[in-house]
């Protein structure tokens, strides 16, 4: 084993909750191992992504990074760059993300660490439909915010979702944007301004994350006088990520009625690596960690008693 990295480089999508999450995550197991580690934002711009790498591997041999763990704002417009990552030596980590891409790679440069470290989103969607059941037993509406289109997180957490409702009596409607609160806010103003108030009784708002599950929140509640504002406000509404932070702070302040604990894959990564370093075999192409509920499911499927709806 030639490989043996010492500095690693944690490109993230921005700056929210689960990012610092992962960065904190990171920087303790780097530690443990006498890794050094420079991160980067790229708030969620694609370009702004492509250009921190780029300028990464532009670096001399003696600084630029030796792995590269990155949380891709588009998954497979990466593919270039993680080539020219891995002609140079450098290991290649998608986290939160798979996209086929990895399989060639590995192949192509088996002494790399090159693989991917997730929470298993599909499980994450199930969990999500599992909520949804339980705050809506006997069906209903439910508006399910994604992530953007074409990214792996969200397609697999929507299948999920899917699989966990199939046979119920909730229709879904769907909508998408960005991974942030004014995105989520704005999405849901939007889809309101052509609802007719009324038209829905039995209705529940979901989000891929607690970011976008708060910006539909303060689009729902809104102010006084919007048409909605009185009834929206008793509608539940479910995110994901989980923080201890954020989502989970804003499930106990009845901001949130639930949420899902992602745990975070920057340490299983960096412990990938460094078992490399030691002479271990590569690791799985594809590392699946498990979400949680929170709160917990009880065992008949329904959430607990204390779950609030937004305008608690």
């Amino acid at each position: 084993m030639t490989f043996a990295p010492s500095r690693l480089a944690l490109f993230q999508m921005n700056d929210g909750a689960y990012q610092r999450l992962l960065l904190e995550d990171c920087l303790r197991e780097a530690r443990r191992h006498d890794f050094t580690v420079r991160a980067f934002s790229a708030d969620n711009d694609l370009d702004t992504q492509l250009e921190q790498i780029k300028r990464c591997l532009s670096e001399p041999t003696a600084t630029r990074p030796t792995a590269i763990l990155v949380v891709p704002v588009r998954d497979a417009a990466l593919l270039p760059t993680a080539y020219a990552a891995a002609q140079l030596g450098i290991g290649w980590v998608l986290l939160g993300r798979w996209t086929v891409y990895m399989a060639r790679l590995r192949e192509e440069f088996p002494r790399l660490p090159v693989f991917s470290v997730a929470a298993d989103q599909q499980e994450i969607g199930r969990i999500q439909g599992r909520q949804f059941r339980a705050l809506l037993p006997s069906g209903g509406d439910l508006l399910y915010i994604r992530g953007p289109l074409g990214i792996s997180s969200a397609k697999r957490r929507f299948a999920g979702l899917q699989e966990a409702l199939q046979g119920s009596s909730i229709t879904i409607a769907t909508l998408s944007c960005d991974w942030t609160e004014e995105g989520g806010q704005r999405a849901m103003t939007e889809w309101l301004q052509t609802v007719r108030k009324g038209a829905l009784t039995k209705f529940v708002v979901g989000a891929q994350n607690d970011a976008m599950a708060m910006g539909a929140r303060n689009a729902l509640v809104g102010p006084p006088e919007a048409q909605w504002s009185p009834l929206m406000g008793r509608i539940p509404i479910v995110g994901c990520d989980g923080t201890p932070d954020y989502g989970q702070r804003l499930v106990l302040a009845g901001k949130l009625t639930a949420t899902v604990i992602m745990p975070p894959t920057t340490g299983r990564a960096v412990q990938e690596i460094a078992s490399m370093v030691g002479g271990s075999a590569e690791p799985e192409a594809e590392i699946l960690l498990p979400p949680s509920s929170f709160p917990e499911l009880t065992a008949a499927g329904r959430l607990p008693d204390r779950t609030r709806t937004a305008a608690d």
